[in-house]
C-alpha cells in the first residue's frame, strides 16, 4: 500500500511541472474613463470597455478592442475598426492576428503607457479556469446504506475541472467538479463483516480497498475550500471472503483537497456590451 501511495504522489507532482505558463492574449476592462494622447490626438476610453492585450513592452501596452455587440454601432467605428488614414497618426496599425480581421476591414490596435494601463484597467479571467490535479484525503465517510459514520484513512489523486463564478476574481468563487481514485484503509470487525469474535474480544483487523469517487468543491478563496465526495470502496480479492458489508456500497465524504494547476486554457473572446 505504501508503495502505491508513493507512486500516486510522484505521478501527481510530475503532472504539475510547467503548469503555470503565462497565459497569452489576456483580457481587461477599463475601470473608469481615460483619455489617451498620441501624437497630439485624443481618444476616450470609457468604463466597462473590454480589450485584449496583444503585446507588452517595458513602457507600453498594445491592445485592441473586443467588438461591440451591435456590429453597426458608432463605438465600433471609433474603437474597433480602422477606417481612415488619420488613425495612423494615433499610432494605430493593422492587427497582426488574422482572425481579428472582419468584414474586410482592418482592426484598430491601440497603444497606451504601461503605468496608465495598469492603473485604469483590471483583468478579466475566462469562466473556465482549467483542469487541475491534486492529492485528496477524506477524514471520515458516511456509509449511506445504514447511515453509519466511519473515520477513514483515505488518500488518492483526483482530477477537477474548474469554473469561475466571478470572472473578475482569479482564485475566488470557483466551482470544481472532481473525479478521484485512491486507496482506503478500512476497519473490519464482526459487526461489519463475517469476522468472528474470539475469547470475548472483537477480531478486529484492517484491509485495503480501492476507492472511486466524484464530487464537487467550492473554492471560496485560495485557502478556504468546501467540498463533498460521493463514491464506492472495492475490497481487494484477498479479503473478499470476509464479506465486508460496505463493499461496493455508496458513501458520502467531506473532502480536503491539496492541489495545483496542470493546465491552462486559452481565453475565449467575450462580447463587449457597453
Amino acid at each position: 500500500m505504501k508503495k502505491t501511495l508513493r507512486l500516486l504522489i510522484i505521478f501527481t507532482l510530475m503532472s504539475g511541472i510547467n503548469s503555470n505558463a503565462q497565459e497569452l492574449k489576456a483580457s481587461y476592462k477599463f475601470d473608469g474613463p481615460y483619455t489617451n494622447l498620441n501624437h497630439g490626438e485624443f481618444i476616450q476610453y470609457r468604463e466597462g470597455h473590454k480589450v485584449k492585450v496583444i503585446d507588452v513592452t517595458d513602457s507600453t501596452v498594445v491592445f485592441r478592442y473586443y467588438k461591440f455587440k451591435d456590429a453597426d454601432t458608432l463605438q465600433n467605428s471609433i474603437y474597433y475598426y480602422k477606417q481612415h488614414p488619420d488613425n495612423e497618426a494615433l499610432g494605430f496599425t493593422d492587427d497582426p492576428v488574422s482572425e481579428d480581421l472582419t468584414d474586410g476591414k482592418d482592426v484598430l490596435v491601440h497603444t497606451m503607457s504601461k503605468d496608465a494601463f495598469e492603473k485604469y484597467t483590471s483583468r478579466i479571467y475566462p469562466w473556465f479556469k482549467g483542469v487541475r490535479a491534486g492529492i485528496f484525503t477524506l477524514p471520515f465517510k458516511i456509509r449511506l446504506n445504514d447511515f453509519d459514520f466511519e473515520p477513514n484513512a483515505n488518500i488518492g489523486m483526483n482530477l477537477g475541472a474548474q469554473f469561475r463564478l466571478n470572472t473578475n476574481e482569479e482564485n475566488k468563487w470557483i466551482i470544481e467538479t472532481t473525479l478521484g481514485i485512491g486507496l482506503s484503509n478500512v476497519n473490519l470487525n464482526p459487526k461489519n463483516s463475517d469476522l468472528e469474535a474470539t475469547d470475548g474480544e472483537d477480531a478486529n483487523r484492517s484491509a485495503s480497498a480501492f476507492s472511486l469517487s466524484g464530487g464537487l468543491m467550492v473554492h471560496l478563496s485560495e485557502t478556504i475550500n468546501l467540498g463533498i465526495q460521493y463514491g464506492w470502496d472495492y475490497l481487494g480479492n484477498n479479503d473478499k471472503d470476509i464479506r465486508w458489508k460496505y463493499d461496493k456500497k455508496p458513501w458520502l465524504g467531506i473532502g480536503i483537497n491539496i492541489g495545483f494547476s496542470v493546465s491552462e486554457t486559452k481565453e475565449t473572446n467575450p462580447t463587449n456590451t457597453p
